[in-house]
């Protein structure tokens, strides 16, 4: 059995949290009224960067946008575009809007993405890359995501 890690972040006002198992997200982003701050993703793993360059240039990332979805994606899914992440409870400015589901290399949740991700596109890597293309302005503004919140161009 892998090693099983938690990690916390403040998005919003909310304190949420992912568990990781064995290098995968096994459970997402339940969150809880907390304090405020950020956080950002600084590292890619091994493999991604290879795995996945193309594919992002395709949508078009490049510069430093390609490093930060590089590192979005090595975090959120590990580079696994069928990634899966259940929130047990999902709470957005207060209100409790029941489970969720985080969905490919991105995570796009299925009821609070920062932009509307269907499943097909969600597991895509062509679509998923372009839908995050748009949702960050190019690369440049991971507000959306509690990983990416320090990453700019």
């Amino acid at each position: 059995m892998g090693a099983v890690g938690i990690v916390l972040l403040v998005v919003g006002g909310f304190l949420v949290y992912e568990v990781l198992k064995g290098g995968g997200i096994t459970a997402a982003s339940a969150a809880t009224p907390s304090g405020t701050g950020s956080t950002g993703v600084s590292a890619v793993a091994p493999g991604i960067a290879s795995d996945w360059t193309s594919i992002l240039s395709q949508a078009g990332f490049s510069g430093q946008g390609l490093q930060n979805a590089l590192a979005v994606i090595s975090h959120e899914s590990s580079g696994n575009p069928n990634a899966q992440g259940y929130n047990p409870q999902t709470v957005v400015n207060g209100v409790n809007l029941g489970p969720s589901v985080d969905r490919g290399l991105f995570q796009f949740n299925n009821l609070v993405p920062p932009i509307p991700v269907s499943d097909q596109c969600a597991y895509d890597p062509l679509c998923a890359a372009q839908a995050a293309f748009q949702a960050t302005a190019g690369g440049c503004n991971w507000g959306a995501w509690a990983t990416g919140l320090g990453l700019h161009c």
